[in-house]
């Protein structure tokens, strides 16, 4: 059923689609399909040699490793807080708070598993981790 939703420049296609006449050149979707149909290879959408790379200036990755660690240290330390803060008093442990550890927990895993490796899979194009 879906396919009979849109209409393209070919006569199946017009065939099996019955809500827009779509023989002529006004049709608007007809239109759409003509300025759309070919297809434009991606380097020269992008204009990206080999030398262009982003991550190739040593700046940047400064940067990026910068930030990285500050994002690990704040999420790491922020979220232990939160976690230790609910678990010493008694009068914060109730079901809402409960909860907001148990995602305080959460986060706690992802810093320490996904937060060190992105950057070095990023920064090295490769797993160098082994193979998995």
């Amino acid at each position: 059923m879906l396919h009979s939703m849109f209409c393209f420049n070919d006569r199946a296609a017009n065939d099996r689609c019955s809500h827009v006449d779509c023989s002529g050149s006004g049709c608007p979707v007809n239109e759409m399909a003509e300025v759309t149909s070919q297809p434009v290879p991606v380097t020269d959408k992008l204009n990206v040699t080999s030398t262009d790379d982003v991550m190739s200036s040593t700046w940047l990755r400064v940067l990026f490793v910068t930030l990285y660690c500050v994002v690990f240290a704040l999420g790491v330390s922020g979220n232990s807080l939160v976690v230790y803060v609910i678990c010493r008093n008694k009068s914060l442990q109730t079901t809402t708070n409960v909860f907001i550890a148990n995602l305080a927990v959460s986060d706690i895993i992802m810093c320490l598993l996904a937060v060190p490796f992105t950057p070095i899979s990023g920064f090295l194009s490769d797993w160098i981790f082994g193979k998995v």
